[in-house]
C-alpha cells in the first residue's frame, strides 16, 4: 500500500508510524488531541512540532501528510491530488532513524 493512515495513539508517535516507514508507505498522520478533541485554531504548521525528529530537521510533510481529525472525511479527496512518488524518495532517506539503532 502506498498511503498507510497512521492516527495519533495516547501519545503523537506511535509504534504504526515506524512500522509505515519501514515498509517503504507514506504515513497519513491523522492528530487528534487526546480523547479526540481538536482545536482549529492550531495549525498543521505548528502541530507537526510534536512528532519525532522535528528537532532534526525531518518534516514529515515531506514524506506523509499530516492531518487533523477534522480532514477525516476528505481523506480520500486528498490522497487523489497527491503525487506519491517524491515522497516516495523522502521516506527512503528518513528510515534509518526509524529502526533501533536510528533511535
Amino acid at each position: 500500500s502506498t498511503w498507510i493512515l497512521t492516527p495519533r495513539g495516547s501519545f503523537p508517535a506511535t509504534y504504526l508510524m515506524s512500522e509505515t516507514i519501514q515498509s517503504g508507505s507514506l504515513p497519513v498522520y491523522i492528530f487528534g488531541f487526546k480523547y479526540n478533541v481538536y482545536d482549529p485554531q492550531i495549525p498543521v504548521d505548528l502541530l507537526v512540532r510534536y512528532l519525532p525528529y522535528y528537532d532534526a530537521g525531518i518534516d514529515w510533510r515531506k514524506f506523509g501528510l499530516v492531518l487533523t481529525s477534522k480532514d477525516i472525511y476528505s481523506i480520500p479527496n486528498i490522497l487523489a491530488r497527491e503525487d506519491p512518488v517524491p515522497r516516495l524518495e523522502f521516506v527512503r532517506r528518513v528510515r534509518p532513524f526509524f529502526t533501533v539503532p536510528g533511535t
